[in-house]
């Protein structure tokens, strides 16, 4: 009977554990992965660094680094003074961001296209800094130009389930005459970044168009553009609305792929805008500046 009765005990005994296996299983059971979430990049600052270029197609690299271990997005520049209608101004053969070194770097040239007198023009280097939003990926697409070939389009890609933050442009040798020179660099989907560019003739060289990618299925920048007419022989600039919150990220532009209009450089201002300038050797034509809003 005492026999029995113990049995009878471990038998309630362990149905009493199961139970209570079953009903801590799930806070028991490893933890799903679970996907990345894109982070808010809390309040955007814009860094500076400070260049003056006096020689005429002297290419020089410049860098902007980001304060207290920030994370870089977009960048660019402001001149001053401002380019004239002579063309006289700064010619930017890259918009690249540093992602391991935390800023933005950007080689460009003082292009004097009528042989005015030099004007040396003091540069302000720009990058927009925050936390860390995720992991950015940065696919690259390269094409080689001979003298005297162009346009060609290069358009970066992000891997599936990824957007576009923003994107750049590289490697163009660019000066006033001769080189491969960069006309387009602006997003045309949620996934894809496009980068136009010519040689005029001189020499050859390459151009890269570079996409920044975060993981997320959905769009996670909203486009604002504004276009400007430029005059036969003139410089104009063209600004887009302000992004609301305090909230661009990168910019872009574009131009007529043949390069009558020689960019001159794209700059953040003050109220959460982006002017773009370009000088125009050829018919009235089109320039158009773009800025990128993050949506998180």
């Amino acid at each position: 009977m005492q026999v029995h009765r113990k049995l009878i005990f471990v038998a309630g005994a362990l149905l009493a554990v199961a139970a209570a296996l079953a009903l801590l299983g799930p806070a028991l059971a490893p933890a799903k992965k679970g996907k990345s979430k894109l982070r808010s990049p809390g309040k955007l600052v814009v860094a500076t660094q400070g260049y003056t270029l006096d020689k005429v197609d002297d290419r020089t690299r410049m860098t902007v680094s980001c304060p207290g271990g920030k994370e870089p997005f977009g960048g660019g520049f402001l001149t001053s003074p401002a380019p004239g209608d002579d063309g006289q101004g700064v010619y930017p053969n890259s918009y690249e961001r540093l992602g391991q070194q935390r800023g933005y770097h950007i080689t460009a040239a003082l292009i004097n296209p009528n042989q005015t007198q030099v004007v040396p023009r003091n540069l302000t280097l720009q990058v927009v800094c925050g936390k860390k939003i995720g992991k950015i990926s940065d696919p690259h697409v390269i094409a080689q130009l001979d003298a005297g070939d162009g346009p060609k389009t290069l358009v970066a890609k992000c891997p599936k389930k990824q957007s576009l933050i923003g994107g750049g442009y590289q490697r163009s040798n660019g000066v006033t005459d001769a080189g491969v020179m960069t006309t387009e660099s602006h997003r045309t989907s949620a996934r894809t970044w496009q980068v136009v560019a010519n040689d005029p003739g001189g020499f050859a060289g390459e151009a890269v168009s570079i996409g920044y990618c975060v993981r997320s299925k959905k769009p996670v920048v909203k486009e604002l553009s504004r276009s400007v007419t430029v005059p036969s022989r003139a410089t104009a600039t063209a600004t887009t609305p302000p992004c609301p919150g305090g909230k661009l990220i990168f910019s872009g532009f574009s131009a007529p792929p043949g390069g009558s209009i020689r960019f001159l450089g794209e700059g953040f201002n003050p109220n959460g805008s982006t002017s773009a300038t370009g000088y125009n050797s050829g018919a009235p034509a089109t320039l158009t500046a773009y800025s990128y809003c993050l949506r998180v």
